[in-house]
């Protein structure tokens, strides 16, 4: 899906404790409208978040479920 805007503010902060960095875009001068999000943590992943932003593996379609199974 596309989201095509004009956007009319923008703004960052930068969370007091240091644990994240949030950027953003506003379609109105007020901060309304369609609004895009960006967000980041300061802090070093650990092994599940790491684990969860990998991609999963792509399977070859004689990778699939049923490869090998007699037909």
């Amino acid at each position: 899906m596309t989201y095509r805007f004009t956007a009319r503010a923008a703004g960052a902060e930068i969370d007091p404790d240091g644990y994240f960095t949030e950027a953003g875009l506003a379609e109105r001068e007020d901060g309304s409208g369609f609004i895009l999000l960006f967000m980041a943590g300061e802090e070093v992943p650990d092994d599940q978040e790491v684990a969860l932003a990998r991609p999963a593996p792509r399977r070859r379609p004689s990778q699939g479920p049923l490869a090998g199974a007699e037909g």
